[in-house]
């Protein structure tokens, strides 16, 4: 599991890291998909293993694919724009959305 540290105290369901036109998205069992903003300084970036996404300083945080938990906190769409891009609410289709804590997974 990703952990909480400042990024609010909940945990978001299970789901499988997914890439659909550059935004990675939580897609739960449930059929929710919710769009990730990511800590400052993280990134995403192809490598041979596929589209990962590195935390600051270059080690891998979590690869899109894999079976997340997420710690963090759902956010409004009306605030995204103030954790990500001003735009990012149009770019990335979605109306959920989750603001992941930088911590490590578990």
């Amino acid at each position: 599991m990703v952990g909480f540290s400042g990024y609010g105290d909940a945990r978001s369901a299970p789901g499988v890291l997914v890439e659909e036109s550059g935004c990675v998205y939580l897609e739960t069992a449930d059929g929710q998909r919710w769009a990730i903003i990511w800590p400052p300084r993280f990134e995403a970036a192809w490598t041979q293993d596929g589209l990962v996404i590195l935390r600051d300083g270059g080690a891998i945080f979590a690869r899109v694919g894999e079976t997340v938990t997420l710690g963090g906190q759902r956010l409004q769409a009306r605030y995204v724009p103030e954790h990500s891009r001003p735009d990012a609410t149009r770019v990335c289709d979605a109306s959920r959305f989750w603001v992941a804590s930088p911590e490590g997974l578990a």
